[in-house]
């Protein structure tokens, strides 16, 4: 019953690690790509106006799958704890890695992206005539450009995340005693 549990909620955590990496590879792969695109126009207005409309979505999806999917990796951890005499109990160190690595994609955000760049987009008139918003008179394609190339970043923590949980489901799923359980219901 024990390792019906861990597979369960491991498979949970995984499939929520999965949510965020596909999030963030579609960021990479369509949503920069695209941003940059205007911001190369020097289509300002149409640059913030974008901006302003995508970044509270994906904060507001963001700010809620993060903490769960962090709760889920560590509930994983605590269904693989090392006190079970079982070959798959030395993985519960893979869910907290795979719970740090989710939570680094929400702490590179704020400490790394949301200063310089986030808010400067997000707070900026896209009505204003001159688009120089920050102090030292940076034009907005730099700072979209210099938001493009802070957010990969977060891809290769979510990549990791659903990579170690993966690798981990998939471990557990391929020992003994799951063949064994298999075994039995035949």
């Amino acid at each position: 019953m024990a390792l019906k549990a861990s597979i369960a909620v491991g498979t949970v955590a995984t499939l929520l690690n999965g949510v965020i990496c596909g999030s963030m590879f579609w960021v990479s792969t369509v949503t920069v790509p695209t941003l940059m695109d205007i911001a190369s126009r020097q289509e300002d207005r149409l640059t913030l106006t974008v901006f302003q409309a995508w970044w509270p979505k994906g904060r507001r999806v963001m700010t809620r799958l993060i903490p769960i999917t962090v709760v889920a990796n560590l509930a994983a951890s605590a269904c693989y704890r090392p006190d079970r005499q079982s070959r798959i109990s030395c993985n519960w160190m893979n869910w907290i890695g795979s719970a740090m690595y989710v939570a680094s994609i929400g702490l590179w955000t704020v400490v790394k992206m949301i200063e310089g760049t986030v808010t400067t987009l997000a707070e900026a008139d896209p009505e204003k005539e001159e688009h120089e918003v920050t102090d030292d008179d940076e034009e907005i394609s730099h700072v979209v450009e210099r938001f493009c190339q802070l957010h990969h970043p977060r891809l290769a923590f979510a990549a990791g995340a659903f990579g170690l949980s993966l690798y981990t489901i998939l471990a557990s799923l391929l020992t003994d005693e799951w063949l064994d359980l298999v075994s039995k219901k035949r």
